[in-house]
């Protein structure tokens, strides 16, 4: 979700000087109750009423990058996540964990399962009593 623009912020703050109260400024504007009370207090305790930077750590792969990355995992499509994390090393000069490969794979619809998920197919009788009524 976007922040509310900063002309917004200052017609509500604008609105709240003039005496009106926070749950008619609200309505007036179509916000919250909650984010007029809070832009009000952001404002008398930090001098200002900009919104904050979203949460998080910035990527550490551009979409270039992992443009890259997902060219490399076609021409190698039976490499593992660590054969692709030492390909993407030596060949384009990406360093990243072995979780941070499998999570923009995955991001991008791509899985490294090697294997079909389920019981084995049956290839022969497993109990005593099967092997010795097929040997007679």
């Amino acid at each position: 979700m976007k922040p509310y623009s900063l002309d917004l912020r200052e017609r509500v703050l604008a609105a709240l000087d003039t005496g009106q109260s926070s749950p008619k400024v609200a309505v007036r504007f179509g916000v919250s109750e909650a984010f007029v009370r809070k832009l009000r207090i952001r404002r008398a305790q930090l001098g200002h009423f900009k919104s904050f930077p979203p949460p998080g750590r910035a990527r550490l792969l551009s979409e270039k990058d992992e443009e890259r990355l997902c060219l490399l995992t076609f021409k190698h499509a039976d490499a593992t996540i660590p054969e692709l994390r030492a390909l993407a090393a030596s060949k384009l000069r990406l360093i990243m964990s072995i979780t941070t490969v499998g999570r923009r794979l995955r991001e991008m619809g791509m899985t490294r399962k090697k294997s079909l998920s389920g019981r084995p197919k049956w290839i022969g009788p497993t109990s005593k009593r099967s092997v010795a009524a097929s040997s007679d």
